[in-house]
């Protein structure tokens, strides 16, 4: 029931989180989107006790990326005309999710968007022509950003858990869920 974070700064005792996994690069039985809401109810350093123990193990290793993000809990909530509720950019570390809880009404006069706030994807021309299986991030782990179009690298029109993939060594077609549909 405890969940070590890289700072405690921002978190109080009673303050409702939600824990996630955003990355896992495992080749098999990946945990990418577990996630659970618990309560904090000591804090210790930067080591967090929840109310509850965790559902997940949430465990640190090089193939896992996870983030512990406060939840506020209001009574009303009003978003004001010309107004935009979104959460911080996906960094590779953090960002990328928005969540709060209301117990009585939200009303939303401007509005609540993730767009564009999320995995981010390849950042340079391996989109095109020669370059093998470009992909962005998800919960296959991190973009792969392409290479020469020898296919040596082994990434040939691979598909992978993001969907999409390919490139060359076979017409140019995506390779994952519906790639080149």
């Amino acid at each position: 029931n405890t969940i070590t974070v890289a700072s405690a700064t921002g978190f109080n005792v009673g303050d409702e989180i939600l824990v996630i996994t955003m990355i896992d690069r495992a080749n098999a039985g990946a945990t990418a989107g577990n996630y659970q809401f618990v309560r904090i109810e000591s804090i210790s350093g930067n080591t967090l006790t929840l109310n509850v123990n965790l559902d997940y193990a949430f465990n640190n290793a090089s193939n896992l990326k996870h983030q512990v993000i406060r939840v506020p809990n209001y009574t009303n909530l009003t978003i004001n005309s010309g107004s935009v509720l979104r959460p911080h950019s996906w960094n590779g570390s953090t960002g990328g999710v928005l969540a709060f809880r209301a117990n009585g009404t939200v009303v939303n006069n401007g509005s609540i968007s993730a767009s564009g706030m999320g995995y981010r994807g390849i950042s340079h021309s391996a989109t095109w022509r020669n370059k093998n299986g470009a992909h962005g991030e998800g919960i296959g782990g991190y973009w792969y950003t392409g290479g020469s179009s020898s296919g040596a690298n082994g990434y040939w029109n691979n598909a992978n858990y993001n969907g999409g993939g390919g490139g060359t060594g076979r017409q140019d077609a995506g390779g994952g869920g519906g790639g080149s549909y």
